[in-house]
């Protein structure tokens, strides 16, 4: 199997591909150019399947990762075995540290979080939050402007991967995605735009991209009957909701008060690179305070 470039003209035939075997938005080609440095396919020799390998390049060693807003990627089409998929792409990167939409025997695993049709289900924290949330209206579709400086002030203030280097891919998929399944709801209270969050639709699944509110909007419930609203939209088209996942505790927490199930895939990781390599790497580490 060799790494292959796509053409423009490819890249539509390999969306419509991972469509129509139900890949997930990550394997978009679209989704990719917004958020990934580099990438190309790996297929099979009779190219009935492959896998969308995002990298990026450091001292002429080709890392095979996980972009940031991505979550993992995944083998689309006809089966592979695991570990012959993992051998394969040893031989195209030396060094790799991604996540695979499966669960691999002797990796790392990790969870992600979705709320099935009929399945929202609330505790008792998000009850009694969202009854103290009624003092908020929301609204579908209504580009309120304001949440991308809200996110780059409020939430990258909290989430450190939220940066200088991460931003502008989010910015490229907003572009990306505007006429193309991209959804915003907005939070109001008294008529005055308190915070919004950002969803992508596709043909089976709604799936959370980010958002943030104000922060008194958020000590009265704001993120919380966002998140309510953002899951009856899904469901209101029987659509799974899909949260994008998260293996931070607190925030796995918050999802699990609307009743999300979690899904476990794989962190998978080797550095093969050549000694020098790896001692620039423990020095560049070092020096990053890793």
């Amino acid at each position: 199997m060799q790494l292959t470039f796509l053409t423009p003209e490819e890249k539509i035939s390999w969306t419509a591909f991972v469509k129509a075997h139900k890949g997930s938005i990550f394997s978009y080609a679209g989704y990719l150019d917004a958020t990934a440095d580099n990438w190309a396919i790996l297929y099979n020799a009779d190219k009935t399947a492959g896998i969308a390998c995002p990298f990026t390049v450091k001292a002429g060693q080709k890392i095979l990762y996980t972009p940031f807003f991505n979550r993992y990627i995944e083998w689309i089409g006809s089966p592979i075995n695991p570990n012959e998929l993992i051998a394969a792409l040893k031989k195209q990167f030396n060094v790799a540290d991604f996540n695979f939409n499966q669960v691999i025997t002797g990796y790392e695993q990790l969870n992600h979080q979705y709320v099935a049709v009929n399945a929202l289900k609330l505790n008792n924290l998000a009850n009694r939050t969202l009854k103290k949330a009624q003092v908020f209206t929301t609204s579908t579709h209504t580009r309120a402007p304001g949440l991308m400086p809200l996110i780059t002030k409020e939430l990258a203030q909290r989430v450190k991967t939220l940066n200088a280097f991460t931003l502008p891919k989010l910015s490229n998929l907003l572009t990306e995605f505007k006429d193309k399944g991209l959804v915003q709801i907005d939070l109001f209270e008294n008529d005055e735009w308190k915070g919004g969050l950002w969803l992508i639709e596709t043909a089976d699944k709604v799936v959370y991209l980010k958002g943030t509110v104000q922060q008194e909007a958020m000590k009265k419930g704001g993120m919380y009957r966002l998140m309510y609203d953002a899951i009856l939209y899904a469901h209101a088209s029987e659509k799974l909701f899909d949260f994008g996942g998260s293996n931070v505790d607190n925030v796995a927490r918050f999802n699990s008060y609307f009743g999300a199930k979690s899904m476990p895939y794989a962190h998978i990781t080797w550095n093969e690179a050549p000694f020098w390599w790896k001692l620039l790497k423990k020095i560049n580490d070092k020096w990053k305070g890793k």
